[in-house]
């Protein structure tokens, strides 16, 4: 699947170690300007990256929930949305987790569960930019840069 990454990184391969939320995101075009142009406005020089995916079993119907580093509010749009029991057992364990300075970080404790249950990324309704579909990679070796622009 071709799709479209924004950035203010120079890289040659994605590496989920930069990434702010333990997810990679992609979508349109337009949506990966649009999200461009609200960057742009920090003074920051973005760059667009024409991407292939592969994404075969995505958890999809998913809300934009914003801050896809919350473990609560991933836990809350999983259960709002999806009928596979096992998303529904992992989400109601990490309803309520609390977020403690540990060592671990609960959100990505959620995505490796899931992950673990056959799921490679997360389909999802992108309200901050144009309300079109966009794709959460589990792995950086889902994505290959095709081209930048």
């Amino acid at each position: 699947m071709i799709v479209w990454h924004g950035t203010p990184n120079k890289f040659q391969e994605f590496d989920l170690r930069f990434s702010d939320d333990g997810f990679i995101h992609f979508g349109s075009f337009s949506q990966a300007r649009e999200r461009l142009e609200k960057i742009s406005e920090s003074g920051q020089e973005w760059i667009l990256l024409k991407c292939e995916i592969s994404i075969n079993n995505p958890v999809t119907d998913m809300p934009d929930i914003g801050d896809w580093s919350d473990h609560q509010l991933l836990a809350e749009a999983i259960l709002d949305t999806q009928t596979d029991d096992g998303l529904r057992e992992i989400a109601k364990r990490y309803l309520n987790k609390p977020y403690r300075f540990t060592g671990t970080d609960p959100c990505l404790e959620m995505k490796v569960e899931i992950e673990a249950l056959g799921f490679d990324g997360i389909i999802y309704s992108n309200t901050a930019e144009g309300g079109c579909e966009s794709y959460a990679i589990f792995n950086a070796e889902q994505a290959r840069i095709l081209s930048r622009i």
